[in-house]
């Protein structure tokens, strides 16, 4: 376990950090965290590590830039005096040159977007224990997708780990979730960044199926396109192309071998449930009637949520029979 008793983590970002959390800080009870993976990080402590009293803070604003966090990183980071911190930031850095075009200046280009981050990590230097830095992400399978493209240009900025350690004087490592030593699952799982698959009306079955042999087993096409389809999921492969591999990616790959250990990982979940997403509005109109101190006996008030949760289950389940 990296945190001690009364470590303060301060969790910087955008949307994907803030995701309902009081800004321009937010922590404590009820929806000043927010419901982004901050909140599940902090249940995940309190849970296991029950022992400890660990400070949670959100410091993330939805449509954030890596230009707008570093012009307030002094106010709703530095200024908090925390143990670690943790930047995730990025994703509007890119889409703003999308969804804005006819405004450049609402864009952050790679340069700055580099400069901005190393300023970050160099105003951390020697002030905190460790800092977590999160590659921005957008979901879109096909990399030649022109915002996909773009976003990559950003995520490799942020995996040159070198020029971050010298900056931030930390040393950053991939790290699994915290898990106690008696807990029963891990919190972490596989999942592909790709998937390969063959049609069943397909009239060159065969030929299909070499072909994705040699994308996932061959040393031939490692020596050629080596981890731009990232990593290998055959051991063999991944043990051959390690060695001629640059540093970053080294790490990545013994990252990858260490979740490969028994225990370490659990079957991917399944997706949710239909309707969860009417469930969870649901929730939020309960949870508010609470905070507004609506509500007199909160036993029969959660029993008429679950009561009208599984009903809205039960009647999505019937509509996809």
């Amino acid at each position: 376990m990296i945190f001690e008793n009364l470590d303060r983590i301060v969790f910087a970002g955008d949307s994907v950090t803030d995701m309902g959390s009081t800004n321009p800080v937010g922590e404590g009870l009820f929806e000043g965290l927010g419901k982004s993976y901050v909140r599940v990080i902090e249940n995940m402590l309190v849970s296991w590590y029950p022992e400890l009293n660990i400070r949670v803070t959100n410091s993330g604003i939805s449509g954030n830039t890596s230009r707008d966090l570093l012009n307030r990183f002094e106010r709703d980071v530095l200024a908090l005096k925390p143990n670690w911190v943790s930047i995730c930031i990025g994703i509007n850095d890119v889409w703003r040159q999308f969804d804005c075009p006819a405004i450049p200046e609402c864009a952050v280009q790679p340069a700055e977007y580099c400069e901005n981050l190393e300023k970050m990590l160099t105003a951390l230097q020697g002030t905190v224990k460790g800092i977590f830095l999160l590659t921005p992400y957008y979901m879109e399978p096909n990399r030649e997708d022109p915002m996909r493209k773009k976003m990559d240009e950003y995520c490799a900025i942020c995996r040159e780990l070198a020029a971050y350690q010298e900056g931030s004087d930390c040393e950053l490592e991939l790290a699994c979730w915290p898990v106690p030593e008696d807990a029963q699952m891990s919190p972490a799982y596989f999942k592909a960044s790709m998937y390969w698959s063959i049609n069943e009306n397909s009239a060159v079955k065969d030929a299909a199926a070499l072909f994705i042999n040699f994308f996932t087993n061959d040393k031939d096409c490692f020596d050629i396109v080596g981890i731009d389809r990232a990593m290998p999921i055959s051991s063999e492969m991944l043990a051959y192309i390690t060695p001629n591999l640059d540093e970053t990616s080294q790490k990545v790959a013994a990252y990858l071998e260490y979740l490969g250990q028994e225990g370490k990982t659990t079957p991917i979940m399944p997706p949710d449930a239909s309707a969860s997403g009417e469930v969870e509005a649901l929730m939020g109109e309960y949870f508010e009637a609470v905070q507004y101190g609506q509500v007199d006996d909160l036993t029969a008030w959660a029993q008429e949520f679950m009561d009208e949760a599984n009903a809205i289950l039960k009647k999505a389940a019937q509509t996809a029979e």
